[in-house]
């Protein structure tokens, strides 16, 4: 079948505005007002012979479903509610040549959206803990409202006729699209619709100075800019779940330069040339999953407990006091520092309900039990480990969270990090010996995979799509084709 997406928009306004001259100020007020609808759906039709679609416009002919509807790729409705007062104040001095702006903006935006049933499948969980899913075809809606309070101020200056510099600070503001409340975005829990993360508004503080030379020959202009956002907005791909969603990145820094120059008309003739550089700073590490460390870190507590608990040779002879004053002297010096880092480490992992980590951590205790003991007091030692495990484990408020998952795992697996495991020696057999690079897994793992239900993947189709691909890779465009097949 053909297939592609169609969206209608309707954006009805209005923007009222007063303004009036008193003394060297310029005053405006207004209010801007805006109702926008957008349906957006995904109907198929069928080909014709000669291979085009019968309906390029797909708007007649669409495959239909056994009630008579048409099949829908997605099926959403927007309703985006958006108005903004605003208030500003121009203030000449020196004659005109300097001009100070003073202002403030108070924007709010609404976001319904309803997302009618379609054939995109959603993920459903029985419970927040949980890690296998169903997937259902079921409608939903969710509201969300956004506003901000938005200073700005400016000034700028004529030096001369020709020259002039400025300076402005203003905080932005921009609220999250439609997308991150629809398709992998979200999930039912429970029976009840929730976005993956609830996307939090975008604001920035935008800095700029700059200066200004404009003559009928030539006018260039420069200018440093800094830009330093709050809960960037950005995409992030987890290939543990499987799925790319939108997130809030956090704290970034983009800070900067730009050049322009252009000339004047010369024979019905002008140029014009720009250049930027640009540099720019996550200041905040991306949360992708749960993932990660949980298993180095179990071993690590160890290690650093093996490091403060470094066995001492009895001395012959040495009361029973000696003995204990041995032992104690352990905890102190270097020893005292590697023991409060391994208890961070143990309870760190605890409480992380890590299912790697909790397993490594367990049996890295009874590896180091069973080298610091022989005899009767070995198998005391090995008895003892497992019982407090068992109750530190039962004892923190992640019990409830590991037990479940480790019996999750134990009945039904865990498919996701199969085929993950799978591409992985995929991507190795393709470049066993160049590999694909430093930190490009994220980019092999979306080309090598492929839409299936329940995370599930056809490998006879795959490999032949891997080789193919391998081909492709070094070749121009390769981003949008890869795209393309995997979709």
């Amino acid at each position: 079948v053909a297939r592609s997406s169609v969206t209608r928009t309707q954006r009805p306004g209005v923007t009222s505005e007063i303004s009036t001259t008193i003394g060297n100020h310029y005053l405006k007020a207004g209010v801007w007002y805006e109702r926008a609808q957008h349906r957006q759906t995904q109907p198929a039709v069928q080909f014709n012979a000669d291979g085009s679609p019968s309906d390029k416009w797909l708007r007649e002919g669409c495959i239909q479903r056994v009630d008579g509807s048409c099949y829908e790729g997605r099926d959403w409705k927007t309703v985006s509610t958006s108005y903004q007062v605003y208030f500003n104040d121009q203030i000449s001095f020196m004659g005109d040549r300097g001009l100070l702006s003073l202002g403030v903006r108070l924007p709010t935006v609404s976001r319904d959206v309803t997302s009618f049933a379609s054939e995109a499948a959603i993920r459903s969980y029985a419970s927040a803990t949980a890690t296998t899913f169903t997937n259902v075809n079921q409608g939903y809606q969710i509201k969300r409202n956004f506003h901000e309070a938005l200073p700005q101020i400016g000034v700028r200056f004529n030096l001369d006729a020709r020259q002039q510099v400025f300076a402005n600070v203003a905080k932005n503001f921009r609220a999250p699209a439609n997308f991150a409340f629809t398709g992998a975005n979200v999930r039912f829990v429970g029976g009840v619709i929730q976005p993956i993360q609830d996307i939090k508004a975008e604001t920035s503080i935008m800095t700029d100075v700059g200066y200004r030379f404009q003559s009928r020959a030539i006018s260039l202009s420069a200018t440093v800019f800094n830009v330093d956002y709050k809960n960037r907005q950005a995409t992030a791909f987890d290939p543990v779940n499987n799925v790319s969603s939108n997130i809030n990145a956090g704290r970034v820094n983009n800070k900067g330069l730009e050049l322009e120059v252009g000339t004047g008309v010369y024979k019905g003739f002008s140029g014009y040339a720009s250049f930027t550089a640009q540099k720019s700073k996550s200041k905040d590490d991306i949360v992708v999953g749960k993932t990660g460390t949980g298993a180095t870190t179990g071993i690590t507590a160890v290690t650093a407990l093996c490091l403060a608990l470094k066995p001492r040779q009895s001395r012959e002879g040495e009361t029973v006091r000696q003995a204990w004053r041995r032992r104690l002297a352990m905890f102190t010096g270097p020893g005292a520092i590697w023991m409060a880092f391994a208890l961070v480490l143990l309870l760190g992992t605890l409480l992380a309900g890590s299912k790697a980590g909790s397993t490594s951590l367990a049996l890295s205790l009874l590896a180091m039990a069973f080298i610091y003991t022989r005899g009767v007091r070995r198998i005391l030692a090995l008895f003892l480990t497992l019982v407090l495990m068992g109750a530190a484990v039962l004892a923190l408020p992640s019990a409830r969270e590991l037990i479940v998952r480790f019996i999750n795992f134990a009945t039904y697996g865990d498919e996701s990090r199969q085929v993950l495991y799978s591409m992985t020696l995929q991507a190795i057999a393709l470049r066993p010996m160049t590999g694909w690079g430093l930190n490009s897994f994220s980019s092999v793992y979306q080309m090598l995979q492929f839409l299936a239900d329940d995370a599930k993947t056809d490998w006879s189709i795959g490999q032949d799509f891997c080789y193919l691909m391998s081909y492709r890779l070094g070749s121009r465009g390769r981003r949008d084709r890869g795209a393309a097949a995997a979709s």
